[in-house]
């Protein structure tokens, strides 16, 4: 099957055998909570779903960072303005779902660390919802029904190894599913790089420059249409900015970002 072409529908059967398989797990080995870890049929008990944030106006209409637009005049943060010390942002718009904060930081940290893959399909649920909701951000929105391919940020081969597996391809593939929208890998690490954890803005800008490239060339529909990166959780951005840079040097016309959670603070 080409990479880059939608999953084909199961069949009955099939979606049986899968559903059946899924109730024999969940007889076995209860589902937990993605945030505190009670037993519950949902991916968030209804006390961690209570305390979860999702990403609110006013932001920044291009990094979505919380941003009063009506208070300062313009539409992009400083950080997102081009002048002579910086560029602006390689991609058009970037939106995350919820705060990295509580049950959804827990959850995450479980989906990433602790080796919980089988979150990938409800979390990514969350990102398809985040994208059907954004008139409620008063702001440009993510044209998801223009999409024609979805880009998970890569891991290293040496940490994907250890891990045994890239969380944002997970979400990734999970949501084009979701979408019916192509999905590809189709940036690769050109060099392993440390852990962003505990490094400042610039170290972080500094430590994934020149880090990825891409796997295969962006045939001309690739290029003339929309691209979605997707990440489980933006910080400072670094990382994101070098994908999507990487994605425009090599002719894609618009790129847009999705991440499941960021950080609430400027």
């Amino acid at each position: 099957m080409n990479p880059s072409s939608p999953a084909p529908s199961p069949t009955p059967l099939w979606d049986a055998l899968r559903r059946a398989r899924e109730q024999l797990l969940d007889a076995i080995f209860p589902p937990r909570c993605a945030g505190c870890g009670c037993f519950t049929a949902d991916l968030f008990c209804a006390d961690c779903a209570s305390q979860l944030q999702p990403i609110a106006p006013p932001l920044c209409f291009i990094c979505g960072a919380p941003f009063d637009v009506l208070a300062k005049g313009v539409e992009i943060c400083a950080d997102c303005r081009a002048n002579r010390y910086q560029q602006a942002p390689p991609f058009a718009a970037l939106r995350s779902a919820y705060r990295f904060d509580g049950p959804m930081r827990k959850a995450a940290h479980r989906f990433k660390y602790r080796g919980k893959t089988s979150l990938a399909a409800p979390l990514a649920a969350l990102l398809e919802e985040c994208l059907k909701n954004q008139d409620a951000l008063d702001a440009p929105v993510i044209p998801w029904e223009e999409l024609k391919l979805i880009v998970p940020v890569p891991l290293s081969s040496w940490r994907n190894y250890r891990r045994g597996y890239n969380q944002s391809a997970l979400l990734a593939r999970e949501l084009a599913q979701h979408l019916d929208v192509p999905f590809e890998e189709l940036l690769k690490r050109a060099r392993h790089t440390p852990p962003q954890v505990g490094l400042s803005p610039r170290e972080r800008a500094e430590n994934v420059r020149g880090a990825f490239a891409l796997n295969a060339l962006l045939n001309e529909s690739q290029k003339s249409s929309p691209i979605l990166l997707v990440d489980d959780v933006y910080t400072t951005g670094a990382t994101i900015r070098e994908c999507a840079q990487v994605l425009r040097k090599n002719g894609a016309t618009t790129v847009y970002a999705l991440t499941l959670a960021r950080p609430w603070f400027k």
